[in-house]
């Protein structure tokens, strides 16, 4: 199977869901802000709540999208714990991408964003939910962009930082419930499932995060243009005006990722008190070192390898 192929498919599965919100860069770049934190076993959990893409049945999939995503307090604190509370469908990351899905909402940066993308390219028949994945996917290159290869690095260490541990909790707090949604899957079943779905998410993202820092930017483009053009069935040309558009119209999304880390500490620490974070010049410096930390371990851990 060729590399490119293999980046697409981990970019579907990654990012391919409406259902799921931000691709897993984003997810990450946030939880680390808002952490400020040189831990990739924590960081993964940033983008663990999507793992339920992953799931053996559509019905397994939807009960664990519900745990996952509006649920998540049922995971006992912890730094892997806070990072997937980073993530979710009420407050957390996911909610400002997903709240076009409520007409009372005020629309935000990014359904501003979608929009724009419907009335310029309304004869393709894009949809929100298209718009939506669109958005996901270049937020992802611009952040590969801006960060350079060694963003790819981080998302694969998470991955590979991910392990038993933070496993067991993912079964503790979600294997009973899952049982009790779906039916004829026994708690046993629901264990087996989830330890399942971790270990496949796991190892797509590690890929995902290799092939990102792998491929050079113009190759990412040409595949993401590429997996436009089949998804929407558009022709190249359309497809490419597309990405032109959509990274001309999140030239500012780092402001945007931001603030939304900002806005975030306190809901953390009112879920917890566990999840209390350093406020002032402090925090602001523990964030810069142990984020710098994190993609220099990456740095490191690819000369190794």
């Amino acid at each position: 199977m060729r590399l490119s192929t293999v980046l697409l498919l981990c970019a579907l599965v990654l990012i391919g869901s409406s259902a799921e919100g931000l691709g897993p860069g984003a997810h990450l770049y946030v939880a680390s802000r808002v952490m400020g934190t040189g831990w990739p076993g924590a960081l993964f959990g940033s983008m663990a709540p999507d793992l339920c893409n992953l799931a053996s049945t559509p019905q397994i999939n939807g009960a664990m999208a519900g745990l996952t995503h509006c649920e998540f307090d049922r995971l006992s604190p912890s730094p892997f714990a806070m990072a997937f509370a980073t993530h979710n469908n009420l407050w957390g990351v996911d909610s400002y991408i997903h709240c076009h899905h409520n007409p009372g909402y005020e629309d935000t940066y990014f359904t501003l964003r979608m929009k724009e993308l419907l009335d310029e390219f309304e004869a393709t028949g894009l949809t929100m939910l298209q718009a939506e994945d669109i958005v996901d996917a270049v937020l992802d290159y611009l952040l590969r962009k801006d960060l350079g290869p060694e963003f790819g690095h981080a998302i694969a260490l998470s991955a590979q930082f991910f392990g038993a541990a933070q496993t067991q909790e993912l079964v503790e707090a979600f294997a009973l419930p899952l049982s009790q949604r779906v039916a004829g899957l026994s708690t046993e079943d629901a264990e087996d499932e989830i330890r399942s779905m971790a270990q496949l998410f796991k190892g797509i993202t590690r890929i995902y995060g290799e092939q990102l820092a792998l491929w050079e930017l113009p190759g990412i483009r040409a595949l993401l243009v590429e997996g436009f053009q089949s998804y929407l069935a558009i022709d190249a040309q359309t497809a490419d005006a597309l990405f032109t558009s959509t990274e001309e119209l999140c030239w500012d999304y780092r402001e945007e990722l931001d603030r939304i880390a900002g806005a975030l500490p306190s809901e953390l620490e009112a879920l917890s008190p566990a999840y209390k974070l350093p406020t002032g010049r402090a925090a602001v410096l523990a964030q810069a070192v142990l984020v710098c930390a994190l993609f220099l371990l990456a740095a490191r851990t690819r000369a190794v390898n």
